[in-house]
C-alpha cells in the first residue's frame, strides 16, 4: 500500500548526522532512497544527507496549529528541507548584486515588494526557489542564474510524480542555509 511506503519517510528530527535512508545506493528500491538520491542528483547537491523530509510525512501527524494532530494520509503532502550553504549564498549574492546599485534610491513598487519578501526569507535562512516570481522586475538579466536554479528546483520536485510512491502527492522543498536555520 502506497501510504505505508511513504509513511516510512520518517527520519530523526533534522539531525544532519543521522542517515535519512538506508546506506546510500542508487540501486535501492526503498522509497526513501529513490526520493533522496533522485533529488540529490537532480539538484546537484553534495550529499543525500542534505535532504530531509519534515512534517507529517516524517512523524506521522501534522504539527500545524490548524491541522494538529491530523494523521499523515494518502492526501497529505510531503515537505522537504534541502540544506546547501553554497546554493543559498549564491541566491543571496545574486539578489544583492541585483539590488545594490539601487539601494539608496526609491524602488518601483513591484521591485520593492519583491526585495522585501526576499529579505524576510533571508532573515529566517530559507528560500522557496520554485515559488520566486521574476516577471516585471527591473534588470532581470542579473536574476537569470536564479531563474535557472528555480526552474531546476521546480523540475526536480515536480518530476517526482514519475515515481509511483509520489505520483499522487504534492512534494515541495525549502532551501535552507544550514540545519540550524531549519530548526528555527
Amino acid at each position: 500500500m502506497r501510504f505505508e511506503r511513504v509513511c516510512n519517510l520518517r527520519f530523526s528530527i533534522l539531525d544532519p548526522r543521522s542517515s535519512p535512508i538506508p546506506p546510500y545506493s542508487h540501486t535501492s528500491q526503498h522509497p526513501d532512497a529513490v526520493f533522496v538520491v533522485y533529488n540529490a542528483d537532480t539538484l546537484k547537491l553534495n550529499s543525500p544527507k542534505d535532504i530531509t523530509v519534515v512534517g507529517s510525512a516524517k512523524i506521522g501527524f501534522s504539527l500545524s496549529p490548524h491541522n494538529f494532530p491530523r494523521h499523515f494520509s494518502d492526501e497529505s503532502d510531503i515537505d522537504v528541507v534541502v540544506v546547501d550553504e553554497a546554493l543559498f549564498d549564491k541566491y543571496w549574492m545574486i539578489m544583492v548584486e541585483w539590488n545594490y546599485p539601487r539601494r539608496t534610491i526609491r524602488l518601483a513598487q513591484g521591485d520593492l515588494k519583491w526585495i522585501r519578501k526576499r529579505k524576510n526569507e533571508l532573515f529566517w535562512g530559507w528560500f522557496l526557489p520554485d515559488r520566486i516570481q521574476y516577471k516585471g522586475l527591473y534588470r532581470p538579466h542579473i536574476l537569470k542564474p536564479l531563474l535557472d536554479i528555480s526552474n531546476r528546483w521546480f523540475d526536480a520536485f515536480q518530476s517526482l510524480a514519475l515515481y509511483p510512491e509520489f505520483a499522487e502527492r504534492k512534494v515541495s522543498g525549502r532551501l535552507y542555509r544550514t540545519f540550524e536555520h531549519a530548526r528555527l
